[in-house]
């Protein structure tokens, strides 16, 4: 095993299927992240326990749309609850749902099981560093 596998603990449905009928179905892929969730495993390794077993049951499917729409939902109801605990003077419950946003939106971006291995490269760069032209740029006001 080279340092990289053993460093990402690689297995079968880590890496993006190659073609759509490679892609695992909706229940085997459920099983997947059930699995990751009770092992505490990447992507649930900082995420809370309940509300990510509530989405993973209601899954609606893999491809990347509803994949994100999916997850993305989830951020959507902490960050609300987050902003309703700010105006209530609740920091720690503000925090607490802020970071369960953030979890449910990276959730939303990371590879779903049929996610395509890699995507076209867009001819746009992308900032590589803070010294980037782009990071420099400054923002309009307006």
């Amino acid at each position: 095993m080279s340092p990289t596998d053993a460093q990402h603990d690689v297995t079968q449905h880590d890496v993006a299927a190659d073609s759509p009928q490679d892609a695992p179905s909706l229940p085997e892929a459920k099983a997947w992240l059930r699995t990751h969730l009770a092992e505490r495993r990447n992507p649930f390794n900082a995420i809370g326990e309940a509300a990510a077993a509530q989405y993973i049951e209601t899954l609606p499917g893999l491809d990347p749309v509803r994949w994100a729409k999916h997850w993305l939902g989830g951020a959507t109801k902490f960050a609300a609850a987050a902003e309703r605990a700010e105006a209530d003077g609740g920091r720690r419950a503000a925090l607490e749902n802020w970071w369960q946003a953030y979890q449910f939106a990276f959730l939303g971006r990371y590879p779903s099981p049929s996610t395509p291995p890699s995507w076209p490269r867009t001819s746009r760069p992308e900032p590589t560093s803070p010294g980037s032209a782009s990071w420099r740029t400054p923002r309009s006001s307006g």
